[in-house]
């Protein structure tokens, strides 16, 4: 799962903080309706939404079959 990239300014200025994010987990493990919860700069936003968007999870499950879940992440942002 890829870090975000982050504009460098944004970096700086936001440092040790987070952007948090709701999204849906599908049962497929593909994030979907990615939403931020918590917004820091647009930038810096949609830069973790993207980064998100690469990623893979393993799905949850409900009686042996996988599920769609909405979970909530927390990205710090990095210089």
């Amino acid at each position: 799962s890829p870090d975000p990239e982050y504009p460098r300014e944004a970096s700086q200025r936001f440092k040790d903080e987070k952007v948090v994010l709701f999204i849906v987990v599908g049962s497929d493990g593909v994030p979907r309706d990615i939403k931020v919860a918590r917004p820091l700069a647009p930038n810096v936003d949609q830069a973790a939404i993207e980064a998100v968007k690469k990623w893979k999870f393993r799905p949850a499950t409900l009686d042996g079959k996988a599920v769609a879940v909405r979970i909530n992440i927390e990205l710090p942002v990095k210089p």
